[in-house]
């Protein structure tokens, strides 16, 4: 079963459903607060599917106060430079997360009319303007609307990187199966903490990490 899913075309997409769903009655600031986290989270997937997978509960690369890949702009950069996103997508990851800094810290005035916020989101915008009229009518109106519909695209083209790379070891062909279990993960199984099997990828739909 896991196998199929690791291979199946849909799975980046019900990534992307199941976000466009969960952030439908929430606030602004609750919309990009989650947008970070599930971005998060499957850059962590993207990263730890090419690394060798940790033994230990809480792998030390992303958990843990000094771990080298436990912020948001970490992981952004690190995947940026193994080659594992192309440049588009790293500029609109930095601009998710720096959109997210302000909505988590800001405690008032924080909104999609703010000069900043909303240059930020026009540059995320052109970067990420895929949807058809039909789709873009199924987000919110105006720049929030924009923001949605660009995350949403974030989200499934991240997962579709991850399910493209080959769940076989290159040297003997052999199935790597926490290669397999990362790439077939969906979305509600990644707060199931005990179901991580020796992978990178416990810690899923967490607050997002500050930076």
């Amino acid at each position: 079963m896991a196998d199929q899913k690791a291979h199946d075309p849909d799975l980046a997409r019900f990534w992307s459903h199941h976000f466009d769903c969960i952030i439908k009655s929430e606030s602004d600031r609750a919309k990009v607060i989650l947008s970070a986290c599930y971005l998060e989270e499957l850059l962590l997937q993207l990263l730890a599917i090419v690394l060798q997978p940790c033994t230990k509960d809480k792998d030390p690369l992303f958990h843990g106060a000094t771990a080298p890949l436990g912020t948001f702009s970490a992981k952004i950069e690190m995947a940026a430079r193994m080659g594992l996103i192309p440049d588009d997508t790293q500029k609109s990851l930095h601009y998710v997360r720096k959109t997210r800094n302000r909505f988590a810290h800001d405690l008032v005035g924080c909104n999609f009319a703010d000069p900043q916020i909303l240059d930020w989101n026009r540059e995320l915008h052109q970067l990420n303007d895929h949807a058809t009229s039909e789709r873009r009518a199924t987000f919110s109106d105006g720049p929030i609307g924009d923001f949605e519909k660009s995350v949403s695209w974030l989200i499934y083209w991240i997962k579709h990187l991850t399910q493209k790379i080959p769940s076989e070891c290159p040297r003997c062909g052999k199935e790597m199966k926490y290669r397999t279990q990362l790439k077939s993960r969906a979305p509600e199984e990644t707060t199931d903490r005990s179901n991580s099997e020796q992978t990178s990828a416990g810690d899923v739909l967490k607050p997002a990490s500050e930076e």
